[in-house]
């Protein structure tokens, strides 16, 4: 079992992490892969604000949208 941890408040999810964010950063001035922070429901909402769904278009497609 994989636990996140929040970059913000340094909370654990449970196994579920329901309504746990992941951010993929990019540092210009370094080399090498991307990382990804995490974020609990209550320090993501305070940081991004609320979630919004964002359909791909691949899906729209498919479902005759």
């Amino acid at each position: 079992m994989y636990v996140l941890v929040c970059q913000e408040c340094r909370g654990f999810s449970d196994e579920r992490a329901e309504g746990w964010r992941g951010y993929r950063i990019d540092h210009p001035d370094k080399t090498g892969p991307p990382a990804l922070l995490f974020y609990c429901p209550r320090c993501a909402e305070r940081a991004f604000g609320p979630f919004e769904h964002v359909e791909d278009d691949r899906h729209r497609a498919e479902s005759g949208e």
